[in-house]
This record gives C-alpha cells, structure tokens and sequence, in this order.
C-alpha cells in the first residue's frame, strides 16, 4: 500500500492572462538528465494510482518491493510542470479515478524522444503513456499497441494525431551543419528555448567568427546538461534555471530534488506575488474614488454652509407674511440675517404661509442631507486611512497562506470583494430582515430589476420617474405588510413625488414586470396593487 501522510498541494486557480515565463523545467537539455533517473527508479514499478483532483492535475502513483513513487504532473495555463513528492495525500471528495486501464501494469521502460520535449512511460500489456510538456499545451495521452486511447487534457483535441514513434527529431549537430546554417542556431539546436538563447546572445556579443561562437555555444549547452540546477525570480516570476542567472534564489544538484523545489518556490512566488498585485491594484482604485469622492462632498459642504439655509428662508417668509400677494411666483424681501435684500421662488398655488412651510419642510431635509454628508465624509477619511494602511501591510508578506488569511481577516478576500461590489451597486436598506434595493439612475434602474429574481417584489412611485425597488425574496416566506410599507416609502422618496404629502406606489412580483425595449428604464407591468404612504428616506 501506499503511504500517505504528505497531503499534496496542487493549484486550482483561474487561467491568468500573461506571456507564458520562460522556464526551463520542461526543456529537452533538463529531460535528458531527468529521465534517465526516472529509468532507474520507475522501472518495474506498478501502477497502483491513477486520479485528479483539479481539471488540470494527475497523479500517478507506483508501488515496488521495496519503495513507492509519486509522480505529479500539472498543466495550468500559467504552471506546466512534473513534480515527484514522496509521498502524496489524495483527497476524500472530488477526485476521479483515470486511465484504469493502467492500473496494475508494470512500467518496462522510458523512452525520451530526440530533440523534443515529451517522453514516454512504456507499461505492461502493450501500453504507452506519452507525456508531451509544450508549455501551457501540455499534455498526457494514453496509447494501446500504438493506437490511441484516450488523453488527459480533452481540449487539445489534435492530441489524438500524436504517434509517438514519430516524436523523434533526429538532426546533425555538428559544426558543419551549424556553418551550413549561416550560424543559426535553431536549425542545429531547436530545443534551447528564450532563457538560453538570450544568454547565448550576451555571450556571443562582439563575437563574429562562427567557430568562435559554435564553442560558446558548445559550453552552454554542456553547462545547460550539467548540474547544478537554478530556482530564480525574472521580472518577479518564479523560474527554474540550468544556467546561472542574476537573480538566482537556490541552487539544487538533483533533478528530482529540483523539480520538487520549484514546484513549491513557484506556488508561494508565482501567487503571493499574483494575489498581492490584483488587491494592489483594487485598493489604488479604490483610494482615488474615496479621495475624489472626500473632494467633491467637501466642496458640496462648502457650498451648503456658505448658502442662504432654507430654514431662514422659511423665517424671512413668516416674518413677512403681510408683505405677500397671493399668487406670484417670487417675491423679494428684507433678509434681516445679512441686512440686504432677497429674492424667494415661490409656489403660486400656495398661500405665502403654505409656502413657508414647504421652505421648513426642505429645511429638515437639508440638515439631514448636511448630517449625511458630514457622516459619509468621516466615513471616507477613516476609510482612506485604512487603505492606505492595508496597502503597506500587503508589502510585508512573504508567505502566501499568511496574506490570505489576512485578506480574510479585513474583508479584502475575493468571496467578500465580490459581495461587496454588487452590493455597492445598488442602494441597499436593511429593515426588519429583509433587504430593500433601490436603484441609482435609470441604467443602474434597468440592472437592478434585469439581474432581480421572478419572486422579488417590485416597487415604483406611481406615473412619475423614479427608481426601481426591491424587496429580495426569501423562500418560504411572505413579504410583511410592514416591510412593503417601508419599500414603497423609499419608492416614493426616490421620485419625483419625494416633496408630496401621499404618494401612490404601484407594488408587483419582478415576473408581472418587462422591461419596453429601446428605452432605458422604462417598463410595462401588470397584477399590481398600489400602496398609498408618505415619501420618507428615514
């Protein structure tokens, strides 16, 4: 049996978009030396285990006489890479068993194919196992007395064309050849791959005689098929190295050893690095919206404590009741608060007392939108502060299950940034359990109720703009009666209708409502009630 007390880590992650780094561990000069231990370790060996745990993950797992070996092969977009553990946990849930034709047979040989990246692991029963590692189009793909079976990574479906025999690539690598070549190098070396070639450039720089630089090239690839091998950061993207670089981090002399090494350099380099710079990236954005946003309530606040309040207004206007004719539209008056005349608006349906009430009625309005604004000012400066320390916090990680757990902890981690975004959004008001939204303006109206659920209920000032609302559904219960009220209140508020003593308020399930095509937040609904409440934000 196997032992497994070592729980493998694999990675399980979105496909980034990036240019794919160039590392060497799948380089045919590193195959040469790696497969030859393989040989001699696999040989003989039954295949006991055979599964995946991700959809871009295998795991096979051998067992002899006197030692068990792992074999680890990940195709990530972002990660292509064998590894070889000793020992390897399978999980309890989500795995799948694979390729169980394998199971039981014998691996009689290893064959690396000439100047080419892929090898191929020869079982028992007449069975071939082709592992083809070309970068983000890796692969493995299963063979029975050369007719093809089955492979692992089902989107590269030409995989199936694959005939190992022909992988081979013989060519002349001689000095002749090279010179017959005008010196390019990738007619007599096509496998040295970005690394290699850039560092045979350095090194041949002011070089011109072709024998000269036939044994540079010579040296390098010596270099390239000797240990030590090299755990590097280019351009702060882990990299596995034969050639010595500036920016080397460890050195190993075992392939396997190697291998393993980077497996583990890369998943706490390639992603500390990846999480660091997308939360990076999110907390700038949202440090520039919070500061414009502190700019422009401050400006808003300067506007509103330097202006005439509507509260005085309301005051002028009592004060002079008598000086008023019914029915005009505007008036000018005495401001006894700074001692020069003003001008009024009026409403000239209203008698002058009725209007002085609607300036009082404002008047509250104002201060709560002036507390409002003080409230979300302070919240926006705390929240700066904040930012600006999380945004040197994530600098001092160097371990990524560190960072993640921290992520969590301020509410930075992708599942609560996801909810937070949507929930920003919309206006959203909490009220006896229950979750109202409201949309912003008529595009954010059309989006709201689009993505709304058919069971939410959906509210709108009657025969005037407004914004859409919800009440979000919770299944197995009945909307309140309270809990409509409330909804149709904030209908009403967000309307053209805000200044009206009652407002009627059309109330209907999201699936009695469609949207008129061509117009943007314009609908058509139908089973509706209407609610009669006052306007009211508060």
């Amino acid at each position: 049996m196997l032992s497994t007390n070592y729980r493998g880590q694999y990675f399980n992650t979105p496909t980034l978009q990036h240019s794919h780094t160039p590392s060497m561990q799948n380089n045919y000069h590193f195959l040469k030396q790696l497969v030859p231990i393989l040989r001699e370790k696999m040989v003989g060996l039954e295949l006991v285990e055979c599964f995946s745990q991700s959809k871009d993950e295998l795991v096979l797992g051998f067992a002899g006489e006197r030692y068990e070996f792992w074999m680890r092969a990940n195709f990530l977009q972002e990660f292509s890479s064998l590894g070889f553990p000793d020992h390897f946990a399978r999980a309890k849930r989500n795995t799948v068993n694979l390729f169980g034709e394998l199971k039981g047979k014998v691996v009689e040989g290893i064959t690396l194919h000439e100047n080419e990246r892929s090898f191929v692991l020869h079982f028992s029963g007449g069975f071939d196992f082709l592992f083809k590692l070309y970068g983000n189009r890796s692969n493995a793909v299963l063979y029975k007395d050369g007719q093809y079976q089955e492979m692992f990574m089902n989107k590269f479906h030409r995989d199936a064309e694959l005939v190992p025999e022909e992988q081979n690539r013989p060519i002349e690598q001689t000095f002749e050849a090279f010179a017959e070549a005008e010196g390019e190098v990738k007619a007599v070396y096509p496998t040295l791959g970005k690394l290699a070639l850039k560092e045979l450039e350095k090194r041949w720089e002011g070089e011109a005689n072709l024998e000269e630089r036939w044994a540079i090239l010579q040296d390098l690839i010596k270099e390239m098929e000797t240990p030590p091998f090299y755990l590097c950061l280019v351009d702060e993207k882990p990299v596995f190295s034969m050639l010595s670089l500036d920016e080397v981090e460890a050195t190993h002399q075992d392939p396997l050893e190697a291998l393993n090494a980077f497996f583990s350099f890369f998943g706490h380099t390639f992603y500390i690095n990846r999480d660091r710079g997308l939360i990076r990236r999110d907390l700038q954005k949202r440090l520039e919206q919070s500061k414009k946003y502190i700019s422009n309530t401050e400006h808003q606040l300067q506007k509103l404590s330097e202006g005439i309040s509507k509260e005085e207004i309301g005051h002028i206007l009592m004060a002079n009741l008598h000086a008023i004719e019914k029915g005009v539209s505007e008036v000018e008056l005495h401001d006894f608060y700074r001692d020069c005349p003003i001008k009024i608006k009026l409403k000239k349906n209203l008698s002058p007392q009725k209007n002085a009430e609607g300036y009082y009625r404002k008047a509250k309005n104002q201060k709560k939108e002036l507390q409002s604004l003080e409230d979300n000012l302070m919240a926006r400066l705390e929240q700066v502060e904040r930012i600006e320390r999380q945004l040197q916090d994530i600098e001092d990680f160097d371990n990524h299950r560190d960072l993640r757990k921290y992520l969590k902890a301020e509410g930075l981690d992708q599942k609560t940034l996801d909810k937070a975004e949507e929930a920003s959004r919309f206006k959203t008001v909490e009220f006896q359990g229950w979750r109202i939204q409201i949309g912003r303006n008529a595009k954010n109206n059309d989006e709201l109720t689009g993505s709304a659920n058919k069971e939410d209920l959906w509210l709108h000032a009657k025969d005037v703009f407004g914004s859409h609302v919800l009440i979000k559904f919770q299944s197995g219960k009945e909307f309140p009666q309270s809990v409509k009220e409330r909804a149709a209140e904030l209908a009403g508020y967000f309307s053209k209708r805000r200044n009206d003593t009652v407002c009627p308020v059309i109330c209907t399930k999201r699936k009695y409502v469609r949207k008129v095509r061509g117009v943007v937040g314009k609908v058509i609904y139908e089973r509706e009630e209407v609610l009669l409440v006052e306007p009211r934000n508060s």
